[in-house]
């Protein structure tokens, strides 16, 4: 057995990657970091504890830890995106943290949404679940 099988590349999780999203017809693509960065980690664990002050004898709802965490997703992990196209215009939507919070904390945009989290949870295991099809192959 090999441990190159259970090492994760570390330097690849802290700096992000560029995945590609399979049968989009405009061609996306989202520049993504890994839950398991830094910058995230150390985030996320102060919005924890903000939260936790605040909820003292009584418990945090499940909805409002999924928000914190989209909202951490949105300025740390969700560092850029190409070919994401406006609707309406049909032109390019340049890459913005604030809008990267609008999608990721908007219910209209849920679906993206849940894209980026299951891209995400590829990332966080160190590899892209297309790296896995091109050694399946």
């Amino acid at each position: 057995m090999s441990l190159k099988k259970y090492t994760l590349n570390t330097a690849k999780l802290e700096e992000g990657e560029w995945v590609e999203i399979p049968d989009d017809e405009d061609g996306l693509k989202l520049f993504l970091r890994s839950q398991r960065c830094k910058a995230y980690q150390k985030k996320y664990s102060r919005m924890l504890q903000r939260n936790a002050r605040m909820m003292r004898g009584r418990t945090i709802d499940i909805e409002g830890l999924a928000k914190l965490e989209r909202e951490c997703v949105a300025e740390y992990c969700l560092l850029g995106w190409d070919n994401l196209i406006d609707p309406d215009t049909g032109e390019k939507i340049p890459y913005s943290v604030e809008f990267s919070k609008q999608l990721m904390l908007t219910d209209d945009y849920q679906l993206f949404r849940e894209l980026v989290m299951e891209q995400l949870r590829y990332i966080n295991e160190g590899y892209s679940e297309f790296e896995e099809d091109t050694v399946k192959n």
